[in-house]
């Protein structure tokens, strides 16, 4: 059996600005890829749609999510001249309708018949490059075409490209330096793409304002080339992508590709996402199931990417930290509030060597900052609250992740624990002062003070592990106060999380419904139960176990109502909880499962004696909320996929950075095997494993507390 013939790369593509299924694109490569390459609809941040009748290339991109957006990239298209010889300056012009139904998208390989143009193109790629094959069925002698054009920012919109003959044919090099967001350092993309079976008859140079004649070279906003072809059999483009280097591009190209042909680079990308989606054998379990299973493997290894390169001097990157070349491995595109919650845990199962990889990756922005990212993409980035690689971390010493050096990734994580981050939220934790001075963060300080207040008191809780590890006393006595700072919110009236201002006054809202404020991406009942790391602490504060489970029940069942409060619009998030339903057109209630700070309440219940209640809506979660076509809400590089796995097999990590899975259930396959590389040490069935627990006895096994 394929596993990657299983995998649906559209899964998630059915999405709109205002409605996410995913908010993914298909992307072809391989698993902690350098570029992906994916067919686009659109040349602005949401790339491809499933929904859309045209599209207009290929885009070699580097996007982790529509809502950060792209950086240096560039979109390829074969293409097929019209009777006046002239090309659509930009790819909404030059877009034609293709084929949906023939589409085929496998994570080795993409092939689109063009109706415009009758074209076909074919794609498959490696870490750093990839191959098009293009057929021109029907073609005259001088309709033929490839265009290439580097891409569209909102801070930068630049590119540099020119075409030259060399011995055996014609390439076309340059760099995008294009991009959404803003960058501390520049970033480019160099690019060389090597043309062969085909004849370059004239070039054109064109941008976002007109065509240039007979012009090899060009620089400006959207710069790029068309040059009219004339095939001699399928036109192949061998292309190469480098952050270092055209030199570098060059390398790669020679590296990763050289004179193997377009069938035996996609067999052995084929080779190679078998082996990854192997590390988890399931049997049993429908089509459907197994489909929705893999499609979320494949996710899984697609973030973080990398960014080094192997050059002449060894392996070196390109740092987005302080624009200047280093060496060693360095990876990103990964926003850690969202994928502390499962990537990481997962990761620590079956691939913890890789897992090792990463974390020495993400060390880099530590040793030429001074600070770890909070959401690299490609270098510091103002998203989301918190500090949550402190989990990744303590999650990788908690499962016995092997070399990673501990004391030096202690003092970047001590430096998030005890030191205010930056003020424009690019890193660090803003607001911890007064974390640490009121034992919570007030209302009238900094805004999300209850998400905030959570974070903070979690990763502290986190933070301590490792300086358990690594002898720091003085630290752990601190933090195993801090990490209880949870509790200065837990308001017993309202039997929520509320904010309170730094006079110590209650700020209640007037509904318990409405989001932001003190909630990002929220309300009360989306946040209010975040506190994974000390559930017995919590079960006390509240009253007892039975008055935490009735709690989280009482949030299942509550309508799926929301007021917009300071967001003063009808965000997607919103949507997407009101719209969730069974299949018998049951709702969620408050359980929005669209967005992350719900996903380890459901077996949290199951620790706290309802481990049956807590199936039945885990159960009703997968079976109605992921097919093969769409997912809940946005996938967040792996983390709502990471969701799915766990809950496939029937276990979770209920509190990441401990190291230790609840199993809830025997999960919905037959038979399971985990093939890690390390770590599990044989390939074993997940009863054999000795981090998984029973949610029966996970909260007298677990000794979360350090006192």
């Amino acid at each position: 059996m394929s596993f990657a013939d299983l995998v649906n790369p559209l899964q998630g593509s059915q999405s709109i600005y205002s409605f996410s299924t995913g908010n993914t694109y298909p992307a072809i490569g391989l698993p902690r890829g350098m570029t992906y390459w994916t067919p686009q609809t659109s040349d602005e941040r949401f790339i491809f749609s499933r929904n859309e009748s045209k599209w207009s290339g290929f885009r070699a991109t580097h996007s982790p999510s529509p809502w950060m957006g792209d950086y240096g990239h560039f979109d390829v298209m074969g293409i097929q001249l019209d009777s006046s010889g002239a090309c659509g300056l930009l790819p909404a012009h030059r877009a034609g309708s293709y084929d949906r139904e023939a589409l085929h998208s496998k994570p080795y390989e993409c092939a689109i018949d063009c109706f415009r143009y009758n074209v076909q193109t074919e794609l498959t790629a490696t870490t750093r490059c990839a191959l098009m094959k293009l057929s021109y069925p029907d073609c005259s002698d001088h309709s033929a075409a490839v265009v290439l054009q580097t891409g569209l920012g909102d801070e930068v919109t630049w590119g540099e490209i020119a075409v030259r003959q060399q011995e055996n044919g014609w390439v076309i090099e340059g760099v995008s330096q294009s991009y959404y967001g803003h960058f501390d350092h520049p970033v480019g993309c160099y690019f060389v793409c090597e043309i062969e079976n085909a004849k370059v008859q004239k070039v054109f140079a064109l941008d976002d304002e007109q065509l240039y004649p007979d012009k090899q070279n060009h620089e400006g906003k959207r710069a790029g080339l068309c040059l009219q072809i004339k095939p001699e059999g399928k036109v192949l483009l061998k292309i190469a992508t480098s952050f270092i280097s055209l030199d570098q591009a060059r390398l790669n190209l020679k590296t990763e590709i050289a004179s193997k042909s377009y069938e035996q680079v996609r067999d052995l990308n084929k080779q190679q996402w078998e082996q990854w989606l192997s590390k988890i054998e399931v049997e049993g379990g429908s089509e459907r199931e197994r489909v929705c299973f893999y499609s979320a493997l494949y996710r899984v290894g697609l973030f973080p990417t990398s960014m080094h390169e192997p050059t002449e001097d060894g392996v070196q990157h390109y740092s987005p930290f302080d624009g200047q070349v280093h060496s060693g491995v360095l990876y990103t595109n990964n926003g850690f509030w969202d994928t502390h919650r499962t990537v990481y845990p997962l990761l620590s199962l079956i691939d913890p060597e890789g897992f090792a990889g990463i974390i020495d990756g993400y060390m880099q922005a530590y040793r030429y900052s001074g600070w770890l990212p909070k959401w690299a993409s490609p270098g510091f980035r103002n998203c989301m609250i918190g500090t949550h690689i402190d989990s990744v971390v303590a999650e990788a010493l908690n499962s016995n992740v092997q070399d990673v050096d501990y004391h030096e990734a202690y003092e970047a994580l001590r430096k998030n624990a005890f030191t205010e981050g930056d003020t424009g939220g690019k890193f660090g934790r803003l607001g911890l002062k007064a974390f640490r001075n009121y034992g919570y963060v007030p209302d009238d300080i900094a805004p999300y003070s209850v998400s905030r207040t959570l974070d903070f008191s979690y990763s502290d809780w986190c933070v301590m592990q490792v300086a358990e590890h690594v002898n720091a006393d003085e630290d752990v006595q601190s933090l195993a106060k801090t990490y209880k700072n949870y509790k200065n919110l837990w308001n017993d009236e309202y039997s929520l999380m509320l904010p309170r201002n730094s006079d110590g006054s209650w700020n209640v809202y007037d509904s318990m419904y409405q989001w932001g404020g003190a909630y990002i991406e929220g309300s009360a009942w989306q946040h209010s139960f975040s506190v994974p790391h000390d559930i017995n602490g919590f079960a006390e504060l509240v009253g007892g176990k039975d008055k935490l489970a009735d709690c989280i029940q009482m949030m299942m069942h509550l309508p799926p109502r929301f007021e917009v409060g300071p967001y003063g619009h009808e965000i997607h998030e919103m949507t997407e909880m009101v719209y969730a339903r069974d299949s018998d057109g049951n709702h969620f209630g408050q359980y929005a499962h669209s967005n992350q700070p719900v996903h380890a309440y459901l077996w949290m219940l199951a620790t706290l004696g309802c481990k049956d209640k807590a199936n039945q809506h885990i159960n009703r979660v997968i079976e109605n909320l992921y097919t093969p076509d769409n997912l809940p809400g946005d996938e967040d590089n792996g983390e709502m996929s990471a969701w799915y796995i766990f809950a496939a097999l029937g276990f979770y990590p209920v509190c990441p950075g401990s190291g230790k899975l609840i199993r809830c259930s025997s999960g919905i396959f037959d038979k399971v095997v985990i093939n890690s590389n390390a770590h599990v040490g044989e390939n074993k069935d997940p009863s054999q494993i000795d981090k998984i627990i029973s949610a029966d006895n996970y909260l007298a096994e677990t000794p979360l507390n350090i006192t």
